[in-house]
């Protein structure tokens, strides 16, 4: 577990995407994004306070929100779609189960 949560830290570095065979992570820096998604899951965390996050497009929708670090809101979403927000840090992970 200490060097998942390392790695998950070291996204912060720059343009890094981990991969596995089962997942996807990465980070996302304000701004629009189009996600493609060929995994079961997605789910997105705040790094930092997000703030007006949407999410267009997934199974489950949101229109401008605040997700704060450890708010669990976005977990285990499905589908691919749009991911929009003005400020924050938002870790994307894609997996199967």
């Amino acid at each position: 577990m200490d060097h998942s949560y390392a790695n998950i830290q070291l996204l912060r570095q720059g343009n890094i995407t981990l991969i596995t065979n089962h997942e996807k992570i990465y980070l996302l820096s304000p701004g629009k994004h189009a996600i493609q998604n060929n995994h079961s899951y997605i789910s997105f965390f705040a790094i930092e306070d997000v703030i007006n996050l949407s999410l267009t497009g997934f199974k489950y929708e949101l229109q401008n929100v605040e997700l704060p670090v450890g708010d669990p809101l976005c977990i285990s979403n499905q589908k691919e779609g749009v991911v929009a927000f003005d400020l924050g840090l938002l870790l994307v992970i894609h997996q199967n189960e």
